[in-house]
């Protein structure tokens, strides 16, 4: 039982042996000072004390015992400030607010430590749930340091969190200039986001032009942006411009071809304005066929062909995407089912049991029955675990 109780409070036994170092060096450093000395025997005794409740699993006494032993001064403040860290990792937040507070009103404190305690404050209050509090102490911190890369995340997040879009895309900007990392993908999507809040209406006073300026900026610095360019088609669209919403959506094919799928919908519609039926026809059949096309599009198209009768097309399309991606099962399906529908039993069987032999081909045969380590051969001795006679057929 004890054993357990020390593992489980290992950062505050952690904690009280440190203080207690700390308080026998002081008290090397004091000796003829017989004030200090009583106080760092008080200490010692509240550490000790601390000591004692941890392993009679009595943690709020031994938090109290331990804040006890700490006093404010030159000699301790890290260690009290790492003690009001431990609050917070531990759930302790009203007391981890209490003690970064009390910190912080300590005259001539060290710039880090208060850098420290401001950060340590803001966590407190974000962990808390007082989202408005936690930004205004990382502002604070920011103002101290203005490269605190911990702040600058964390309070992107924050803003990311509360929908605020354009200042979290100011704090990603200072985000970049601190760490050099760019992050074009995250910078496009809350550009997104600004974007969509102005089609909406949602930002007070709206703002003409604003969405469109959003909207280009993501594909400026993400042009494989999805999401951008669905909404920049249907914009056009809807402004009577389906020729430049063709246009941004046949580039994806080029950026992102993968996620073609995604805006079938938008540019059927687009070429139906353009009255160009065969020109939707030529794009989608050529971007199935090629090597890049996604399961999701290839499905599409095989149903959009199948619900038009046109089942040799889509048989064909389906065993060669089949050829190219013999371990997709929705496509194995998707062909099966078709083959089934034109009353090819025969073949459709066939392809089941080529695309089953192939699955199993695949899958690991023997598992480590101590690590889990699989393999598709049997290992007297586990690569992995280095243990003997542990593979067991699966």
């Amino acid at each position: 039982m004890e054993i357990n109780l020390l593992f489980q409070w290992a950062p505050w036994i952690t904690i009280g042996l440190i203080l207690f170092a700390i308080g026998y060096r002081l008290g090397q450093l004091s000796s003829g000072d017989d004030a200090r000395e009583t106080a760092l025997q008080r200490d010692a005794a509240y550490t000790y004390r601390g000591l004692n409740f941890l392993l009679s699993d009595e943690p709020d006494k031994a938090i109290e015992a331990f804040t006890q032993a700490i006093r404010i001064n030159s000699d301790t403040v890290e260690i009290y400030l790492s003690l009001a860290n431990l609050f917070l990792q531990q759930g302790e937040l009203g007391r981890a607010i209490r003690m970064h507070q009390n910190l912080l009103e300590r005259p001539n404190l060290p710039r880090e430590v208060r850098i420290a305690a401001l950060y340590g404050l803001g966590e407190d209050y974000r962990k808390s749930g007082f989202v408005d509090r936690a930004v205004a102490a990382y502002h604070e911190v920011l103002e101290e340091d203005p490269g605190h890369i911990k702040a600058l995340e964390a309070l992107l997040n924050l803003h990311e969190q509360e929908r605020r879009w354009d200042k979290a895309l100011e704090v990603l900007e200072q985000v970049t200039k601190v760490s050099g990392r760019q992050d074009p993908r995250r910078a496009a999507h809350l550009s997104v986001q600004i974007g969509r809040d102005h089609l909406r209406h949602d930002v007070t006073p709206p703002a003409p032009g604003q969405a469109q300026q959003a909207l280009n900026h993501a594909i400026e610095i993400h042009p494989g942006c999805v999401e951008a360019r669905r909404l920049l088609a249907e914009k056009a669209l809807e402004e009577g411009d389906p020729q430049q919403a063709v246009q941004l959506l046949r580039e994806l094919r080029q950026t992102r071809p993968g996620h073609l799928f995604l805006l079938v919908d938008v540019l059927q519609k687009s070429y139906d304005a353009l009255g160009d039926s065969d020109g939707f026809e030529s794009c989608m059949d050529e971007a199935a066929h090629t090597q890049s096309a996604s399961p999701q599009l290839i499905l599409r198209w095989s149903r959009w062909l199948e619900e038009r009768g046109r089942l040799d097309e889509a048989e064909t399309l389906l065993s060669l995407s089949l050829e190219r991606r013999p371990d997709s099962s929705s496509i194995a399906r998707c062909y099966i089912a078709l083959l089934l529908k034109m009353e090819a039993a025969d073949k459709a069987l066939k392809i089941a049991i080529d695309y089953l032999d192939g699955m199993i081909d695949q899958q690991p045969h023997f598992r480590c029955s101590h690590c889990g380590f699989e393999s598709h051969e049997i290992y007297w001795k586990c690569p992995q675990c280095h243990h003997w006679d542990e593979m067991e057929p699966l």
